[in-house]
């Protein structure tokens, strides 16, 4: 006896489907298994990781927050001191965060509970959401400016 989502997918692959069906054969469970999910693939459900991942960008962008405007507001120092690297290493940790959007699994609109699991897809919504704005606020004007008004660049 088959469970119904087995019993809905034989049926759909059996009469042909349609671009619901195509989008429900690349959905898993909270745990993927199959051939279709890729080793670079990463479900966000119940991972530690991905939780502890979570709270460091959290993190990041509360000092992000707080420290940003402060720095704008006040300090027109443009030499590499302690505040220079500490922003670095929170764009390292924005920069890494895009890198895995590009494997995290994210929910099936259509189907509450399940995941979509293919490759493609997820980097088709990643690129089509949230990638934009995450390159432009991840771009380092700060280091630009500095750069370009060096002695050495004039």
């Amino acid at each position: 006896v088959m469970p119904p989502d087995e019993k809905d997918n034989a049926a759909n692959h059996q009469t042909g489907g349609g671009q619901e069906d195509n989008i429900r054969d690349h959905t898993m469970k909270s745990v993927p298994q199959g051939p279709q999910t890729s080793r670079w693939v990463v479900n966000p459900d119940g991972n530690r990781k991905i939780m502890f991942w979570d709270t460091m960008t959290f993190t990041c962008l509360l000092f992000t927050a707080v420290v940003t405007p402060f720095e704008v507001g006040f300090i027109v120092d443009d030499t590499v001191n302690f505040l220079f690297v500490v922003n670095r290493m929170v764009d390292a940790v924005f920069l890494g965060d895009m890198a895995l959007q590009f494997c995290l699994m994210y929910k099936d609109p259509l189907h509450p509970g399940r995941y979509i699991a293919d490759h493609g897809m997820i980097v088709q919504n990643y690129l089509r959401g949230w990638f934009l704005i995450d390159v432009v606020s991840c771009f380092p004007f700060d280091l630009i400016s500095m750069v370009a008004g060096s002695e050495e660049v004039k």
